[in-house]
């Protein structure tokens, strides 16, 4: 991966709109929001309604108050380019890769199989703060990047400072188009 900073006159695709004065005042979900924005208001990278975002952040658990991680994705029905914080779910990322092997103990598992329906409602059971937001999230894609070391992440660059992009939208990787 590179860790060369992105300049806005490398960007001849798609719009540059990342403004570093309003995202260095962010940080966390709020950050995450603030990128989920940006990628939804140039309608070359995604669908009114569409697309996904994600981040993995250290929170406090409400109940332990251990530091833990959490995965925070676009809810489902959500825009990115109107999402607010509240349109975010939140999962114990932990749980999530414990789901690993169910869906790897499925012999037909991949797009559209069976599984994937089986796998749907098993996202509840690793809500984070009682998050009421459903998720939107495409179960074998989802599962193989959350379960992915961090080192593999960075050698294929899907994940820059804790957001995940792994989806090709319009034939442009996600991971290239906006800063950290």
């Amino acid at each position: 991966m590179s860790s060369q900073e992105p300049r806005k006159e490398n960007f001849r695709f798609v719009k540059y709109l990342w403004q570093d004065a309003a995202a260095n005042q962010l940080s966390g979900v709020d950050r995450l929001v603030y990128r989920s924005n940006k990628l939804g208001e140039d309608l070359t990278l995604t669908n009114t309604g569409g697309g996904n975002t994600s981040a993995k952040l250290m929170e406090t658990d409400p109940l332990t108050g251990e530091s833990v991680e959490v995965l925070w994705l676009k809810g489902s029905g959500g825009d990115l380019r109107t999402a607010k914080r509240d349109g975010f779910a939140s999962l114990y990322l932990e749980k999530v890769r414990a789901m690993k092997s169910l869906y790897l103990s499925e012999p037909n598992s991949g797009p559209k199989t069976p599984i994937e329906d089986v796998m749907y409602p098993m996202y509840s059971h690793c809500v984070f703060n009682l998050n009421p937001r459903a998720c939107s999230i495409d179960t074998p894609d989802f599962l193989r990047a959350m379960t992915a070391s961090q080192a593999s992440f960075q050698s294929s660059s899907p994940l820059r400072n804790g957001v995940i992009w792994p989806f090709i939208i319009t034939g442009t990787k996600m991971s290239g188009v906006c800063p950290t």
